[in-house]
């Protein structure tokens, strides 16, 4: 008798041995590679504004995390007379709460970040380039929505502001005055945007 239960023990077993494994893998996600896109309303003189973002995310307390982020940032002013553009690289670090005290659910948070900018302008007659360095802070409000038991999508909304930092600025017209020094800075300043992010989660 025996000899014919022990395969079905040991098979019970190894079930019940690979269920709690899964359980406590679902129950250990403390960490998330997020990829987001967050971009502005093209409301008033600023007609473009997006910015692309990988960050590492790691939950520190129950419902604490805190990440580290890198961003590219493209955007374009147009008043008319006056039109602008650039792009930019940043990196920076920033903390969420999650109020399901766990990687999903809604969350508030905020991070401040190193931002790097190019950019050209044109005002006729004039046109120049230069170049920013800002730091750029920010706050959040989103909700992470589960699928599956790894990936997740998270709607959010951003506000914030580019302040500080360093700014220099030559003519690349008229000619009389290509290669001088301008004192034209960025438009960048305080932005509003709503943004979509796919999250893994391990």
């Amino acid at each position: 008798m025996n000899r014919f239960q022990r395969p079905h023990l040991t098979r019970a077993g190894f079930l019940l041995i690979s269920g709690l494994i899964a359980s406590a893998g679902a129950m250990a996600q403390n960490n998330s590679l997020n990829l987001a896109i967050a971009a502005t309303p093209p409301i008033g003189d600023l007609k473009k504004g997006t910015v692309t973002m990988l960050e590492y995310e790691h939950m520190v307390s129950p419902g604490w995390s805190i990440f580290a982020r890198g961003s590219s940032l493209s955007y374009k002013w147009d008043e008319g007379n006056y039109v602008e553009e650039g792009d930019g690289k940043a990196f920076g670090a920033g903390f969420r709460y999650y109020f399901n005290r766990k990687l999903e659910g809604m969350y508030v948070g905020g991070a401040l970040s190193r931002f790097d900018v190019d950019w050209t302008y044109n005002e006729y007659p004039y046109a120049g380039k230069g170049n920013s360095k800002n730091i750029q802070w920010g706050a959040e409000a989103g909700y992470r929505f589960r699928l599956g038991n790894n990936f997740s999508i998270t709607p959010g909304l951003n506000i914030g502001q580019w302040a500080g930092g360093s700014s220099s600025c030559t003519y690349t017209e008229p000619s009389g005055f290509r290669g001088r020094a301008c004192d034209q800075e960025s438009s960048l300043g305080f932005y509003s945007a709503v943004s979509v992010g796919l999250n893994f989660m391990f």
